[in-house]
């Protein structure tokens, strides 16, 4: 199972900004930077409304030297949204496009004179079917193209042409009874390239029906300090972890209950040998 953990990150409430742009030329609005835990980070914090909608971000930037001061990341994360967050899980990386309200923009970030921007995205696009619905879908782009986060993109959207691989989406789910449940999915190297090419459709076949399994590795374990005093070796332990999979080779392994929602028992395994004799057997556990 996933194992979780916390960023410390709190969110806040949506308001409008006085100062940004009209939607026909996109958003421009200050970004405020507030020192987090831990000590070499900054968060820069910004709001906006578009079409309508009101939108938080908070984008996690380095500040190596503690200097108040941000300096551009090729890792920056972000929590993006128009509610509260869910979880650890909504953090995705800034992406140099972004999709909101079936329009893609291109975003603009300013450490300096700390502005945000927003600049309606005028290149050629193709378009592209969606499997599921979902709150968020990134995309890393490969050769010239650009990664791309979507939020709450429906199930047809439009893209520049190129070739993009999945790098995770979130949705969230109702059960029967109608308990919801949130899901975070990463792509792996199994997942197939998504290709867009102009004139014709594409199709990014991600979500269910999800298929269960398992990832076997084997990892070394150490004596502890009490079997070093004693010269006990290092020794070689089986580790599984349970995993759902996807219609595009995704790992949909992050699932979580909201609300009063309760998680259901850990799936159970067994380990047999060729003739059928089991040699383990237990419970998957949560963490």
């Amino acid at each position: 199972m996933a194992r979780k953990f916390s960023l410390g990150v709190f969110v806040f409430a949506c308001a409008v900004l006085s100062g940004f742009a009209g939607a026909a030329d996109g958003v421009d609005v200050s970004i405020q930077m507030v020192r987090e835990d831990p000590g070499l980070f900054l968060m820069a914090k910004g709001e906006f409304a578009l079409d309508g909608q009101n939108y938080t971000f908070q984008i996690w930037v380095e500040d190596v030297q503690q200097t108040g001061r941000a300096s551009a990341s090729k890792h920056e994360n972000w929590y993006f949204t128009a509610d509260s967050y869910e979880g650890y899980t909504d953090y995705q990386v800034v992406p140099k496009l972004l999709g909101l309200n079936g329009k893609l923009y291109e975003v603009r970030l300013d450490y300096e004179a700390k502005r945000f921007q927003l600049k309606p995205y005028a290149g050629e696009m193709a378009p592209v079917d969606i499997g599921l619905e979902t709150e968020r879908l990134s995309l890393k782009g490969s050769d010239a193209s650009p990664n791309v986060m979507l939020y709450r993109p429906g199930k047809r959207v439009l893209l520049p042409p190129g070739k993009y691989t999945l790098d995770q989406y979130q949705l969230v789910k109702k059960a029967e009874g109608g308990a919801r449940w949130y899901v975070c999915a990463l792509g792996t190297d199994k997942s197939p390239v998504l290709s867009v090419q102009k004139g014709t459709n594409a199709a990014l076949s991600i979500g269910g029906p999800y298929a269960p399994g398992v990832k076997a590795s084997v990892v070394k374990v150490g004596p502890g300090l009490f079997g070093s005093l004693l010269g006990r070796p290092e020794k070689e332990v089986a580790a599984l972890n349970f995993a759902l999979i996807g219609t595009w080779n995704e790992d949909a392994s992050q699932v979580f209950p909201i609300g009063a929602a309760s998680r259901p028992p850990a799936p159970t395994y067994r380990l047999r040998k060729s003739d059928g004799e089991i040699v383990a057997q237990g419970r998957f556990e949560y963490g």
